[in-house]
């Protein structure tokens, strides 16, 4: 493994490590490590030597009359 994957994000994602490993931005997720990406922040991590696997929301993350995110 050791690959990098990169995953689009127009709308905004969350992500759950299931198994295996995921490196991003230096840092090591195991499973049950989660993450949340604003819109437009890509998702870009190496996969770890046994692989990964990892659920992923892709929808907006919180609806605009409820709150309102900073610009």
């Amino acid at each position: 493994m050791g690959e990098t994957i990169t995953i689009a994000n127009t709308r905004g994602l969350e992500f759950f490590v299931l198994s295996g490993q995921l490196t991003i931005d230096g840092e090591t997720l195991e499973p049950q490590s989660w993450g949340r990406l604003p819109a437009r922040i890509g998702l870009t991590a190496t996969v770890g030597p046994k692989g990964a696997r990892i659920w992923l929301k892709d929808a907006p993350l919180l609806h605009p009359d409820i709150l309102q995110m900073p610009a």
